[in-house]
């Protein structure tokens, strides 16, 4: 069996077990552990992504709010040709994380004559080993206008983001 792809590290979240079925729905391996056990399995084991699920926050939360099918559906669809653009051209592996979130602003652009509202998607790979801290990923101008012009074709995505800054200052979790 194949190693997971991503880790769910478990901080009391009453989320977890959705985002885990969520993932499995997608066909994405996944583990969950504890924090204690995550450190031991990280090294060795390499997934693509980190989740960190829950704190303080979320376990109290008594009306949390539910992203509609159409904006999940929009940013699995984008998950999907990134992944798909980065391994046909051999920058996929090359990462450690794959971030692909669907921004929560909508920004205005063209399609056809008419000006549209939508969201932006965000792209963010990170190099990394210990998963606290790393390096940008630098996705090629190329494959960076190959995967614009993809996702910008879809009518529900306006504008697409790279956000390749190192980690720290920046990080791969977006709210």
């Amino acid at each position: 069996m194949k190693a997971p792809q991503i880790l769910i590290i478990e901080l009391r979240s009453q989320y977890t077990w959705l985002i885990e079925r969520s993932l499995r729905e997608l066909g994405v391996r996944s583990a969950i552990l504890s924090p204690a056990k995550a450190k031991d399995w990280l090294t060795a084991n390499r997934p693509k992504g980190i989740i960190l699920s829950g704190g303080e926050a979320s376990v109290n939360d008594i009306d949390p709010p539910i992203p509609p099918e159409e904006r999940l559906s929009i940013v699995r669809w984008a998950d999907i040709q990134v992944s798909r653009i980065l391994k046909e051209n051999g920058d996929y592996e090359r990462m450690s994380q794959l971030v692909v979130v669907l921004l929560c602003v909508n920004t205005v652009g063209v399609k056809g004559d008419a000006r549209v509202y939508g969201p932006t998607v965000g792209v963010r790979g990170i190099i990394t080993s210990d998963f606290m801290t790393g390096r940008g990923y630098q996705i090629p101008k190329e494959v960076r206008r190959r995967i614009t012009s993809t996702l910008t074709k879809h009518s529900g995505i306006v504008h697409v983001g790279f956000f390749e800054e190192d980690k720290p200052p920046g990080t791969t979790e977006f709210e």
